[in-house]
């Protein structure tokens, strides 16, 4: 999975997530993750199954193509991440 990928999924599940009012931890429990991998995915910092994209998505009741796609205008950005 690229950089600019994960940078995708990762702003996607940040936004759909924050629609929802989930916690990461909230997020992890309903998609049957550790909240420390919701993290990572949100940071951008590992590559991600289809599987587990696909859990995610089930979790936030949406289809897992939306979470791949460019996000809308308005999304947020990421901070700078730190290693």
């Amino acid at each position: 999975m690229s950089q600019a990928l994960r940078l995708r999924l990762a702003i996607n599940v940040i936004n759909r997530r924050h629609a929802q009012g989930f916690s990461q931890a909230q997020l992890a429990a309903r998609a049957g993750l550790h909240r420390s991998h919701i993290g990572s995915i949100e940071q951008a910092h590992i590559n991600v199954s289809i599987d587990t994209i696909g859990a995610i998505a089930d979790a936030l009741g949406v289809d897992a193509e939306m979470l791949l796609t460019k996000a809308a205008s308005a999304a947020r950005s990421l901070p700078p991440c730190v290693p």
